[in-house]
């Protein structure tokens, strides 16, 4: 079985499945990342911020109030308080996932470990981890998923500080938008490869990746024509909601 850093390296399209699949499980849960994997997503997408004690969690936002029965920011609940919220605690999702817990990154991983790939995404901003790197590195090296993971963020200096600490992992920055020279930041940042809004791709990026060896991923693209679309430009790999959306796709081009 292929790492899904071999994958990339193989140039392989990929499907990676955002928070999970999340289009049918509360986002970020055990749950939603089972589900993707059940569905063949090559891999899965999670988001980091720490607990108060310094624990790596998987939750997207800074705020509790959006995802979870509980109020206030992360940073400010210790993990043993932070595992007696409910993590399945969205509207449309019902009371069905009500006993889903915020996982800690090493759960995600040990979840998926040998399965399916990791995005790790590092919420640094508005709030600022310390050490949040070094932490996500230390449980990596630990489970031995090196070949499996990806770590990206929307704050380029955040993947660069993973490069010197780790030149052997795999990075990857985000942009809202597309910059004038979305290649240039990457390659500033010491990074592998883009994670690009899908809407604002055009194919000088993908050209001016190719030329730099970069992979290109794009997110979040959940219908059925525009992952066909994105395929087509030659993107390495869609991110969506709906990984057996993008899973069919991908096997009706027999790419």
């Amino acid at each position: 079985m292929k790492t899904f850093i071999e994958k990339l390296n193989l140039k392989e399209k990929v499907v990676i499945a955002h928070r999970g699949a999340s289009g049918y499980m509360p986002e970020n849960t055990l749950a939603s990342f089972l589900k993707a994997i059940e569905l063949k997503a090559d891999a899965i997408e999670c988001d980091v911020h720490l607990s108060k004690d310094g624990i790596p969690i998987v939750i997207h936002d800074e705020e509790l109030n959006r995802t979870t029965n509980g109020e206030g920011y992360v940073k400010d609940y210790s993990l043993i308080e932070l595992k007696r919220l409910s993590a399945g605690y969205e509207n449309r999702f019902g009371n069905q996932f009500k006993d889903q817990k915020i996982p800690t990154l090493r759960e995600v991983l040990e979840a998926c470990k040998n399965k399916v790939g990791v995005v790790i995404e590092i919420k640094n901003g508005p709030f600022f981890y310390d050490e949040i790197e070094e932490k996500i590195i230390e449980i990596i090296k630990d489970l031995n998923m090196e070949d499996w993971v990806v770590i990206s963020a929307f704050d380029h200096q955040t993947v660069k500080k993973i490069k010197k600490l780790n030149k052997d992992l795999v990075t990857a920055v985000i942009f809202s938008g597309c910059p004038v020279k979305p290649t240039l930041d990457c390659l500033l940042a010491y990074a592998d490869g883009l994670h690009l809004e899908w809407c604002y791709l055009k194919p000088n990026v993908i050209k001016e990746a190719e030329e730099d060896n970069l992979f290109v991923n794009v997110w979040t693209v959940n219908n059925e024509e525009n992952i066909k679309k994105m395929f087509f430009m030659n993107v390495n790999g869609v991110i969506t909601d709906y990984p057996d959306l993008g899973v069919k796709v991908k096997q009706g081009m027999k790419i």
